[in-house]
């Protein structure tokens, strides 16, 4: 009797996933709801506001920037303190030259013990 397609592709994926660390998967989980939230109207609203707050204006360098060329960065990531998401207070305007030397940038620092200062 011949496997039915769907068989043979979940052996297969079985097969690649296998030694998968649960690590990779959870970052996997992280980039798919991060791109989901990023077209919310709970985080535009939140990156918005951060924005209104810092004046349009990068809070490391100090660069008056539009909108477009800002980015609205979490003072204590989402994977450290998932209830402060969306609230103000927890963000930050920053450029991107400046976003990118933050020590959470891109998913850097996701296991910082809770309650531990980052930017």
């Amino acid at each position: 009797m011949c496997k039915r397609i769907e068989d043979v592709i979940a052996d297969e994926l079985l097969a690649l996933t296998d030694g998968i660390q649960t690590l990779g998967f959870e970052t996997m989980r992280r980039r798919q709801r991060k791109k989901r939230e990023a077209g919310s109207l709970n985080y535009k609203a939140w990156r918005y506001a951060v924005f209104t707050r810092d004046k349009f204006t990068c809070q490391l360098c100090g660069a008056k920037l539009p909108a477009d060329k800002l980015e609205a960065h979490h003072i204590k990531p989402f994977s450290v303190a998932p209830e402060l998401e969306h609230m103000v207070s927890n963000g930050l305007a920053l450029c991107h030259e400046c976003h990118v030397k933050t020590d959470s940038y891109g998913g850097r620092g996701h296991f910082k013990e809770k309650g531990e200062k980052t930017v």
